[in-house]
């Protein structure tokens, strides 16, 4: 007989947070593809090079809502 999603669901939460991380990850990689290793190192690079600017003060950060409320604004704009 074919378990249930809550009995799965009650599985995997007894399991320890490491092997619960990796099966999520299993099933992440499942549903949309390996990561791309490239890619990763990529937005690591962007990340600290963003860090630095901010250090430098070469640039300003930007609060989550302002620019979420700036791109919602613009998609208004466009759409």
């Amino acid at each position: 007989m074919a378990r249930t999603v809550e009995e799965l669901k009650r599985e995997v939460r007894l399991l320890a947070s490491d092997e619960r991380k990796k099966f999520l990850r299993d099933l992440i990689a499942d549903l949309y593809g390996e990561e791309d290793q490239d890619a990763e190192l990529a937005w690591l690079e962007e990340a600290r090079c963003r860090y630095g600017e901010l250090q430098n003060g070469v640039t300003k950060p930007v609060r989550g809502t302002d620019v979420i409320s700036r791109a919602k604004a613009r998609l208004k704009h466009e759409g």
